[in-house]
């Protein structure tokens, strides 16, 4: 009976054993948006700062209202800068052993170590309130008058160089003192 039992839980333990089989993984990604997916792992999670640009024709200024990473013939409004997120929505990612995501890990998972990061719903957060710095408008600007501050005597360079010109001396004397007991 013990026998039974044993090949049994042998077979359901090895029929328990799933090995990743997979040819190229085809990531699906969700929505770019200013909302950050919190409570997601940050390997799901791509950034891309985007700005609004503008561009002078006919000594008016022409603004555009949408966001773009680069606008050919326009320049880039560095204020408006917005970060858009957007996350990957597949279920599972394969990590290789220096945390490189596996597109093709059919092979290289076989003989080298490999670790799965399982997908969880993120909350979406808005992070605008969070960006802005202080207002600094009505502030008093102050100019500072830098001094320089005088050279003193406790150089270390000084000190290097003194130490230098003594084991210089030191080793003159020794090779003087070993030529006269030769002598």
């Amino acid at each position: 009976m013990k026998r039974v039992l044993k090949f049994f839980l042998s077979l359901i333990l090895i029929l328990g054993i799933i090995k990743v089989k997979a040819s190229t993984i085809e990531l699906n990604y969700s929505e770019w948006s200013t909302l950050y997916p919190s409570g997601l792992d940050s390997s799901f999670i791509e950034s891309e700062d985007r700005y609004h640009f503008y561009r002078v024709q006919d000594n008016q200024i022409e603004y555009t209202d949408e966001y773009y990473t680069q606008l050919e013939g326009y320049i880039k409004d560095e204020p408006s800068k917005t970060t858009f997120y957007r996350y990957i929505t597949n279920s599972t990612l394969v990590f290789n052993a220096k945390n490189e995501l596996l597109l093709d890990y059919s092979d290289y998972c076989k003989k080298n170590f490999c670790y799965v990061k399982i997908f969880t719903e993120p909350t979406m957060v808005d992070l605008s309130s969070k960006l802005e710095g202080p207002d600094y408008t009505n502030t008093d600007m102050f100019e500072l008058n830098t001094i320089s501050a005088p050279m003193t005597g406790d150089n270390i360079i000084f000190s290097f160089i003194i130490l230098g010109i003594s084991v210089v001396c030191l080793i003159l004397l020794v090779v003087k003192r070993k030529k006269m007991s030769y002598e």
